[in-house]
């Protein structure tokens, strides 16, 4: 087949048979509402919505005499993005005090994941089902 130069691409492979070329549609996602992601509402909650919890999982910290406070500080810190220092701190005194403390809620898969790598740095953690949430 003689191809001229005024043949475009898609003309050609319809002459041999075969798929079309399509054409990529135009969208206009300017009105589109985009989603928050700020890490510091609380594992999916948004500021003016009344949700407690926050959602459906909670990562716990558990009292163990192997825990020291710089360990869970640095670990909670790097573990779970958004949490301020002085909230590991909080999460280290009350499992000291009451034998385990909540760090944060949010999707199962995240929770294994924070709990996964809380247990690589050492912090004796654990999840369970939120029941406070929705």
């Amino acid at each position: 087949m003689r191809r001229s130069r005024s043949m475009t691409r898609s003309a050609v492979i319809e002459e041999k048979g075969g798929a079309g070329v399509l054409e990529r549609p135009g969208l206009d996602l300017s009105n589109m509402p985009t989603p928050s992601t700020d890490d510091q509402l609380g594992g999916g909650q948004r500021e003016g919505e009344k949700i407690t919890g926050g959602g459906s999982y909670r990562v716990l910290l558990l009292k163990s005499e192997k825990h020291t406070e710089r360990l869970v500080v640095k670990a909670i810190l790097d573990a779970i993005p958004g949490t301020s220092e002085d909230h590991a701190l909080n999460c280290f005194n009350t499992a000291e005090k009451l034998g385990q403390a909540m760090i944060t809620s949010c999707i199962k898969e995240v929770a294994e994941f924070y709990n996964e790598q809380l247990l690589r740095q050492g912090v004796s953690s654990k999840i369970e089902p939120d029941t406070t949430t929705l």
